[in-house]
């Protein structure tokens, strides 16, 4: 990058030096400005320079275009694998769970009635047990590492998303860990309130096509 802006500036610099001594102005401050064949050679130089330049630029430019459509393919398909993993998991920890062998239009609909319905959701869902809590601290992790390496690349709509699934995952994991030290209903309405987002959330992720509803693999 520093060795770009060098160029820019050596090529700018020549232009104007050779433009300057190429017009043939009075001598000023006793200081003559007139030079016009150095004046011609500098800017056909500067103007040269510039030419390469703005080549190299456009080939690397296209390259590097080439390079990140391959990453941002496979970023997108480990969103949409993490996506994937965080609604099994929600299917299987709700109550009652959301069965594999329903069809996708029978699991949308029953975490659209949950996403509407705060009551609902505090009906079926619950602080989660020690391994389930470490599950969704991990998932919590995965989704903010995948935000980090390619929020620049993805589209802001799914960053979004993911950053209320990052959010909603670490809140029922650490409330879940310290619901000793919470009274049985300050616990269940944090956990409630997380999920609530998470479904949300992921609801969203189906609707605005950013991963399919999986038909198979309960956890």
């Amino acid at each position: 990058m520093r060795a770009r802006l060098i160029i820019a500036i050596l090529s700018v610099a020549l232009l104007l030096t050779g433009l300057v001594l190429a017009l043939d102005l009075p001598p000023k401050f006793g200081i003559v400005f007139s030079a016009p064949e150095w004046g011609y050679t500098l800017f056909s130089l500067g103007a040269d320079i510039a030419i390469v330049y703005l080549i190299i630029e456009i080939l690397l430019l296209r390259e590097e275009r080439q390079l990140w459509k391959v990453v941002e393919s496979r970023a997108i398909g480990l969103v949409q694998a993490e996506l994937k993993v965080v609604l099994l998991v929600v299917f299987n920890v709700l109550v009652p769970p959301i069965h594999m062998s329903s069809s996708k239009e029978e699991k949308m609909s029953r975490m659209r009635e949950l996403a509407a319905d705060f009551a609902k959701v505090r009906s079926a869902t619950n602080p989660l047990s020690a391994d389930l809590s470490s599950t969704f601290d991990q998932l919590a992790r995965d989704a903010g590492d995948l935000q980090l390496r390619y929020s620049s690349r993805l589209d802001p709509r799914l960053i979004s998303i993911m950053i209320d699934i990052e959010t909603a995952l670490a809140s029922i994991s650490a409330t879940s860990s310290i619901v000793k030290i919470l009274s049985e209903d300050d616990a269940k309405d944090e956990v409630c309130g997380a999920f609530l987002v998470l479904i949300k959330a992921l609801v969203k992720a189906v609707d605005d096509g950013f991963v399919e509803v999986p038909e198979s693999g309960a956890i």
